[in-house]
């Protein structure tokens, strides 16, 4: 599996400087979440790893392999990638969709194996019953899982999402986060852009906390604290446990 290491990444938009000398290492196993106030930059780091915003300065490792260095094709077998908000640009049924995952490992048409790894992505993420479904006609929500499953299909060693769960309901967020979670457990690198801290608690084994383009907080959560989370999110945080014993938080918005 694969470690990402960020060394005083830097990233401007003109003169908006929105990464400010990122330096974290993502190891493999873990489940990350990427957090704080939009604008913090929490995206621009996700596409700097995935080289859509290749201005960065500073460095980047996926492994030992510079990710500058890496083709499209090759950064495409080692990393999958779930922006938020996608739609369909065209008509395709689910399982062709999911299928496209595959495609950076065809060297001229789908394998039986490829055919097999689509079958077993829908059948973990309950999507069997739309998969000759076009994608154009299936809710928001399900259209999210599919693309989720297209990037789960690619089978690579990392997985970087974009609010993954925004435009899902509440079983959908717990049935990809729980996949996701046994993903990092079974030695994945998943990084995960998220809003909900307390899903993100229930559910990730790491944490980056962003504020202005700076890191505030990079590690496990057990030193995720009422301080900690207010300066982040500005405003008013209460720890609290769930039935479990589980510690979650309140909020509140600060005069």
């Amino acid at each position: 599996m694969i470690q990402i290491t960020v060394k005083d990444v830097a990233y401007a938009y003109g003169r908006k400087q929105v990464l400010r000398g990122i330096s974290h290492v993502f190891e493999p196993g873990t489940f990350t979440a990427i957090m704080g106030k939009n604008g913090s930059g929490k995206t621009t780091l996700l596409h700097c790893i995935n080289k859509m915003a290749a201005g960065f300065s500073g460095e980047i490792h996926l492994g030992a392999s510079d990710v500058r260095r890496l083709t499209l094709e090759e950064l495409a077998q080692v990393t999958a990638f779930v922006p938020q908000g996608q739609d369909a640009v065209f008509g395709s049924s689910v399982f062709e969709t999911v299928l496209l995952g595959r495609l950076p490992f065809m060297t001229w048409a789908p394998s039986e194996t490829d055919y097999q790894i689509v079958d077993e992505v829908l059948a973990a993420l309950q999507l069997q019953h739309f998969s000759t479904t076009d994608i154009r006609h299936i809710s928001g929500g399900e259209r999210q899982k599919v693309f989720i499953a297209r990037a789960i299909a690619q089978k690579t060693p990392v997985i970087l999402l974009d609010e993954p769960v925004t435009y899902l309901d509440i079983k959908h967020q717990l049935e990809i986060m729980t996949l996701l979670q046994e993903l990092a457990q079974r030695g994945y690198n998943i990084v995960m852009v998220v809003h909900d801290l307390n899903l993100a608690l229930t559910f990730c084994s790491r944490f980056l906390f962003l504020k202005n383009g700076n890191v505030v907080y990079g590690g496990d959560q057990s030193q995720i604290n009422e301080a900690l989370v207010e300066s982040v999110f500005e405003v008013g945080a209460s720890t609290m446990r769930d039935a479990t014993g589980r510690r979650l938080f309140s909020f509140e918005v600060k005069d």
